[in-house]
C-alpha cells in the first residue's frame, strides 16, 4: 500500500515513536494532536494508514478524522481487495486484522463475518473460523433469519461437533425455528459432552425438559440415567430405571437403542445393587444376548426339521455324494461341472 501511495500516519506518542520503531517513512501525529491533522495529511486523496501499538489508538483516531471530514473510511469492497492482496501473498494475520476493523464497523452486515470465517479457514485456524460463524448465527439469531441461523451453526457443528459455543448456538437457533429435532439433537449432543466433562448436574439440567417433550424417546432415557448414575443419585436412578423396565416390558425392544439401554440398566443395576434380582430379571427378559441366540439357533432347527419333512433337504451333501458326483459329471464329459465338485469337496 504505502509503495502504491498511502501515507502512514502514526499516533502514538513520540517516545514510541522513537523507541519502538515506526513504518519507515510515517508521519507522527500523536491522538492528543490529530487536531493538527489538516497541517499534516497529503493532498490528493491518497490513502491514509493509521498505526498504534494495539490498534485502540489508531481506531479511535479513524473515527475522528472521519467525523472531522478529513479522511473516509474504506469501504467494505475497498478492504476485501487490500485483504485478499495481503492473503495472496501469505500474510493473512493482516488479512484477517483488515476484515476485523470491517466487522467492528459494519456489526449488523454478515458480508465481514462471511469474509472472516473465509480467511480463517484458508489459515486452517478452526477456532477463529467457529467464532467467526457462531457469530454470523447469532447475527441471522438477531435479524429473525432463523433458518439461516439454523444453517449456520449446522456447518460449524460438522466441524465441532463438541464444542460448547457451537452447540449452545445450535440449540438457540434449532428452539428460534421451532425445529424439533435439530433441538433434540443439539441438545442430547450438549449433554453428553457435559457428562464426558463430568458436568453431571449440567447434563441432567439440559435433559430435564427433552423428558417432558420427548418421552417416548429411549436416547434420552438413556442418557438421563447416565447422568443419574454419575451424579451418584443412586435412588432416583433405580425409580428410573423401574419406569424405564415397564415401558419396555409392555412396548418391546426393537431398536438398537432400546437394546443398549437393556443392557446399560443390566450391567449398571448387577454392579450398583446385584440384589435387586426383580429388576434384574426384568431387564433380562425384555432383552438377552444370549437368550436370543439360543432362541434362533431353536428356531433354525426347527425350521430344518419342518423342510426336511416336506421334502426340502438344506444340509450340505456327503464328500462320498460329491466325489462320486464329480466321477459321473467327467465320465458324461463336462468338465467344467466336475471342477466345480471337486472344488466343493475341497471345501
Amino acid at each position: 500500500l504505502l509503495a502504491d501511495g498511502a501515507v502512514a500516519l502514526d499516533v502514538r506518542s513520540a517516545r514510541e515513536h522513537e523507541e519502538a520503531g515506526h513504518i519507515p517513512g510515517s508521519l507522527l501525529l500523536p491522538l492528543a494532536f490529530l487536531a493538527s491533522a489538516p497541517a499534516v495529511l497529503p493532498d490528493g486523496g491518497r490513502p491514509v494508514l493509521l498505526c498504534c501499538s494495539d490498534g485502540v489508538r489508531s481506531r479511535r483516531a479513524a473515527r475522528r478524522l472521519a467525523e472531522a471530514g478529513l479522511a473516509r473510511p474504506a469501504e467494505g469492497s475497498e478492504i476485501v481487495e487490500v485483504a485478499d492482496q495481503h492473503a495472496a501473498d501469505g500474510r493473512a494475520t493482516i488479512a484477517r486484522h483488515l476484515v476485523l476493523q470491517w466487522v467492528e464497523r459494519s456489526p449488523s452486515e454478515d458480508a465481514p463475518l462471511l469474509k472472516l470465517a473465509q480467511i480463517a479457514h484458508d489459515m486452517r485456524d478452526q477456532d477463529a473460523e467457529l467464532d467467526a460463524l457462531c457469530a454470523l448465527g447469532h447475527l441471522h439469531i438477531r435479524g429473525g433469519d432463523h433458518d439461516r441461523a439454523l444453517k449456520i451453526f449446522t456447518e460449524a457443528m460438522d466441524k465441532a461437533p463438541a464444542d460448547d459455543v457451537v452447540l449452545a448456538g445450535m440449540r438457540i437457533a434449532a428452539e428460534a425455528a421451532g425445529d424439533t429435532d435439530a433441538l433434540l439433537d443439539s441438545t442430547q449432543l450438549t449433554a453428553q459432552t457435559k457428562l464426558d466433562e463430568g458436568l453431571a448436574e449440567e447434563a441432567l439440567e439440559l435433559i430435564a425438559p427433552l423428558r417432558e417433550t420427548h418421552a417416548a424417546n429411549m436416547g434420552v432415557h438413556l442418557l438421563h440415567a447416565r447422568a443419574l448414575v454419575q451424579a451418584e443419585k443412586r435412588q432416583e436412578f433405580f425409580q428410573h430405571a423401574e419406569a424405564v423396565g415397564r415401558v419396555l416390558a409392555n412396548e418391546g425392544c426393537h431398536s438398537n437403542v432400546d437394546r443398549e439401554a437393556v443392557e446399560f440398566f443390566r450391567e449398571t443395576i448387577t454392579h450398583l445393587a446385584p440384589d435387586r434380582g426383580d429388576l434384574l430379571e426384568r431387564f433380562r427378559s425384555i432383552y438377552d444376548p444370549r437368550r436370543t441366540r439360543r432362541r434362533k439357533a431353536a428356531l433354525v432347527t426347527a425350521l430344518l426339521l419342518v423342510l426336511g419333512v416336506t421334502g426340502f433337504v438344506f444340509w450340505p451333501p456327503s464328500p462320498d455324494a460329491l466325489l462320486e458326483q464329480a466321477q459321473e459329471a467327467a465320465n458324461d464329459g463336462d468338465s467344467a461341472r466336475a471342477r466345480e465338485l471337486i472344488g466343493l469337496l475341497v471345501q
